[in-house]
């Protein structure tokens, strides 16, 4: 009996050790498309009440899947388009049963509050005559803000857009490119450029959304989540407990609430 209360102080430090290492558990490192930011604090909160503990990266996908490529320290990817999950994928670096399509959007023009021309409804204008009214000639900053066309996925689906309705080749010289879909939208918002192609989830009371392209005009918009390859299981685990969270209908009404929508088709792989 003396020796059970002897040991008994070494048992509960070992407990509330182990508690104490529970709760200041390293967090899990989620890479995620800039324009996921709402609902992902979202759901970051949702994450709290499954004692995991979230911290967050925000970038163009494009910008991110290179980061991991050379070797940040990220637990799972969120990317606006499949092809930058399919390129880490192709190298090995993250778990392919852990490829999900969480979430779809829509991609749309905006204009500047002070820009915006009321004789004009959002649902009667067309993008192709959205963007010839408010790129007129001898317009002041006559940019139309997009993310890079070259590797962040707003601007890649806006190139397809553009080239399906025959404008891709007149606007070269009239794209302002940014490092990814927020930072188009901040310039629509500041004045520095008239209109904008953002996504549906982006649009703020700061801008009007004046037009919205056809689902036919570009490739399907899916957002992608993956899990990294890691040696430690645990981080496995707590990686593919997160993409759970998203998948849930927690995750999926954070992202409905914040303008996206349900995936429109499934990933095959």
């Amino acid at each position: 009996m003396d020796n059970i209360f002897r040991i008994l102080p070494i048992i509960i430090s070992l407990w509330v050790w182990s508690c104490a290492a529970a709760v200041n558990a390293e967090p899990l490192t989620v890479f995620a498309a800039a324009s996921t930011k709402g609902p992902m604090d979202e759901i970051v909160t949702i994450a709290k009440n499954y004692n995991i503990e979230v911290t967050t990266v925000y970038a163009g996908s494009s910008l991110l899947a290179r980061q991991i490529e050379n070797g940040a320290p990220a637990d799972v990817f969120i990317s606006a388009h499949p092809l930058w999950i399919d390129r880490l994928n192709n190298k090995s670096i993250i778990k392919p049963q852990s490829i999900t399509a969480i979430a779809s959007n829509k991609l749309v023009l905006i204009v500047g509050k002070k820009t915006f021309k009321k004789n004009n409804t959002p649902d009667t204008i067309s993008p192709e005559n959205a963007i010839k009214q408010y790129l007129q000639p001898g317009l002041l900053n006559g940019f139309l803000a997009v993310a890079d066309p070259s590797h962040v996925p707003a601007g890649m689906y806006a190139k397809e857009a553009l080239t399906d309705i025959g404008l891709w080749d007149d606007l070269q010289d009239k794209l302002a490119r940014t490092l990814d879909v927020t930072a188009a939208l901040a310039l629509v918002v500041n004045g520095e450029a008239p209109i904008g192609i953002v996504y549906a989830s982006d649009v703020t009371d700061a801008v009007v959304m004046v037009s919205v392209f056809n689902n036919s005009n570009h490739s399907p918009i899916i957002y992608t989540a993956a899990a990294i390859k890691h040696y430690d299981n645990k981080k496995n685990t707590t990686a593919m407990q997160f993409i759970d969270i998203l998948k849930s209908d927690d995750g999926k009404n954070a992202f409905i609430k914040s303008g996206f929508t349900e995936p429109t088709e499934k990933l095959t792989r």
